[in-house]
């Protein structure tokens, strides 16, 4: 994810770890997911629904953050 800023890119900082906690409700997220033996991370969109990531029994979620807003249309 990347922020527009004065015409300058910059990333996000917004991550929240799953440790400290989970979403507020019900959505879709951005996650960076750690795999359960360790030897990858990435980060992709998430379901969040009824207290948990829909990541399946391979990997972990170990970060979120909200999705960005849309871009709007530039006259």
């Amino acid at each position: 994810v990347i922020t527009v800023i004065t015409n300058e890119l910059t990333p996000a900082t917004d991550w929240v770890k799953c440790s400290e906690r989970m979403p507020p409700k019900n959505g879709v997220y951005l996650c960076i997911l750690k795999s359960k033996n360790n030897d990858f991370t990435h980060v992709t969109i998430v379901d969040f629904y009824d207290d948990d990531f829909d990541v399946g029994i391979a990997s972990n979620v170990i970060g979120w953050m909200p999705l960005p807003d849309l871009p709007t249309e530039v006259e």
